[in-house]
């Protein structure tokens, strides 16, 4: 089974949503019981470890669980770099 999704919320932040124990792959915790993971994603794309959420990726979690975290990410406050609050993708583009 593999399941892999992206919610984006109005903060600017993004929570990634996978089951994955497909054979020769890298699994998600918890996937061989049918378990999500969940991470926080960062308005930049990138996952953000630094949110009261989570240090890190929570794992072995049933909907839920799942829910309760998306609850937490949607609740956190936009995310401000540079001074700036940041509520999309940060686009870096080439200079010239």
């Amino acid at each position: 089974m593999e399941y892999r999704n992206e919610i984006k919320f109005d903060n600017g932040y993004s929570a990634s949503i996978i089951c994955n124990n497909v054979p020769n792959t890298i699994k998600s915790y918890g996937s061989d019981s049918g378990w999500f993971e969940v991470a926080v994603v960062g308005p930049d794309g990138d996952l953000d470890y630094s949110t009261p959420v989570t240090g890190d990726v929570l794992g072995y979690l049933d909907f839920h669980g799942v829910a309760a975290v998306l609850d937490q990410i949607k609740a956190l406050p936009p995310k401000v770099v540079d001074g700036k609050v940041v509520k999309g993708p940060i686009l870096s583009l080439p200079s010239r």
